[in-house]
């Protein structure tokens, strides 16, 4: 769809339903990424809203790891989560709204929870990038969870062929824990393709939920969100009726 224009929701709602009508794994962009090959980040996420932490984690990652670029990808079919709060539509204009003008950071749309998934659809689009997948410490731990595979070995060592993972660590979590985590047998042959980052205490426990709470109760989240999320909550009204 080009650099970057200004999209219209029809225009969003219009992708979102393409990637929802196809079965195979599927990444649609919204903004197309300029890297197409060498370090690219990826940073699944419901984005359900934005938050200072998902900001801090992006730059966290690319400046710690040196990427060329970080693609941001909004899931139709989550794991774990029902599609509650905002519409995807409202949640990519949010995006659209933070990142439209920076060259370095591309949106999409993936019809895949799961990261093997993901990094099929990725590898159909940019066949030369170094794929290094961007999440918190709490995604890291559900992804050894054999509850969401049907063969989870098979699944993980197709995943860490072909990609490694860079982890924030967030919450309340410690460092000896996460040594802990990395020495069960599940997950210690991969322990050398995942890589950890530290984020500022003020913003580890800042999370979507959190803030659509406080959205909720009427309390202030101009510490939880950039000022032009607030801003688009407030105008839209999001948030104020979520069960």
């Amino acid at each position: 769809m080009g650099f970057y224009k200004e999209y219209s929701r029809s225009e969003i709602r219009e992708v979102i339903q393409r990637v929802k009508g196809r079965e195979d794994p599927l990444i649609l962009w919204v903004k197309e990424p300029e890297v197409k090959e060498g370090s690219l980040g990826v940073f699944p996420a419901s984005f359900n809203p934005p938050t200072l932490a998902h900001l801090r984690l992006i730059e966290e990652a690319k400046r710690g790891f040196s990427l060329q670029g970080i693609a941001l990808l909004l899931d139709t079919r989550p794991m774990d989560k029902e599609i509650v709060g905002a519409p995807l539509e409202e949640r990519v204009l949010m995006l659209l709204g933070l990142f439209g003008k920076r060259r370095d950071i591309s949106i999409g749309i993936c019809n895949e929870g799961l990261f093997v998934g993901k990094l099929k659809a990725l590898r159909a689009l940019t066949p030369e990038a170094k794929v290094r997948f961007i999440m918190g410490y709490d995604t890291l731990v559900r992804l050894f969870d054999p509850h969401y595979y049907q063969d989870m070995g098979k699944a993980l060592r197709e995943l860490f062929e072909g990609a490694d993972l860079l982890v924030g660590l967030r919450g309340k979590v410690t460092r000896d824990e996460v040594r802990v985590f990395l020495s069960l047998p599940e997950v210690r042959p991969y322990a050398e393709r995942i890589h950890l980052f530290d984020l500022p205490p003020s913003l580890k426990g800042i999370s979507s939920t959190q803030v659509r709470e406080k959205v909720k109760r009427g309390e202030s989240i101009l510490q939880l969100v950039p000022p032009s999320v607030e801003e688009f909550i407030r105008e839209k009204g999001l948030y104020k009726e979520e069960g």
